[in-house]
């Protein structure tokens, strides 16, 4: 792995090379940074089990939640794999296929090293609540028997940094903070313990809160608890 400016992290960051896809990829914020070949139409692939009175061969038109966003084509591909391997089981019948495909995305996220929330995985996800996604995360969990991963603060503290606009110097104070909460017992989600060490370290290092503001981002004391162990 080696390293490329991310013209959106505004930084140096390690990247990786996507040989199936030909793309340079920024391993922080998942997204492609320079394309060498981009094919645009939609992608045809032909499933020999599938039922013979239905179109099964088109995959991959622009309706396809799973390829919407700022993913890798690696993960996108690779998602769908795990799509085909639930459908596969006929488990799928009748259910809304939305929230099956945004709940394969989701752990392939997480073994590819790119982990999302569930909350940015249903923005990308059309026709899906996330009631429904948590109930497709449990199915797909089971017929695959994939193991349960937690996603930690660490884990999206470099990205949100980023998409917050946070100067290098505020991002290390922000990771050195996630890290050693890591040695408390704070039961909050990962999500809330993030924004909360956001919200201090911004204050203590004189961020302007209008800036944050501006890009739409509103920073709430989600875990006041957390301030015990803040010295």
């Amino acid at each position: 792995m080696t390293d490329g400016f991310c013209t959106d992290c505004k930084a140096w960051t390690p990247v990786v090379f996507d040989h199936t896809a030909g793309d340079t990829i920024c391993s922080e914020r998942g997204l492609v940074l320079e394309s060498r070949s981009i094919y645009e139409t939609s992608e045809w692939r032909t499933f020999a089990d599938e039922s013979r009175d239905k179109d099964s061969n088109r995959v991959g038109a622009s309706s396809d939640p799973l390829l919407c966003g700022s993913l890798m084509e690696t993960i996108k591909n690779h998602a769908k794999e795990l799509y085909k391997k639930v459908t596969d089981q006929n488990v799928c019948r009748g259910r809304n296929l939305s929230p099956i495909m945004a709940a394969c995305l989701y752990y392939d996220c997480q073994e590819e090293g790119f982990p999302r929330t569930m909350k940015e995985i249903a923005m990308v996800t059309k026709g899906a609540i996330m009631k429904d996604i948590y109930r497709a995360k449990r199915l797909v969990r089971e017929k695959l028997e994939i193991g349960n991963k937690v996603i930690h603060a660490g884990d999206l503290a470099r990205r949100y940094c980023s998409h917050l606009g946070l100067n290098n110097l505020v991002t290390k104070a922000v990771l050195e903070t996630v890290k050693k909460s890591e040695k408390f017992d704070i039961r909050r989600t990962s999500t809330s313990i993030l924004a909360t060490i956001i919200y201090m370290i911004t204050q203590l290092s004189g961020w302007n809160s209008e800036v944050l503001s501006s890009r739409g981002v509103t920073l709430n004391i989600a875990t006041p608890n957390l301030f015990i162990h803040s010295s």
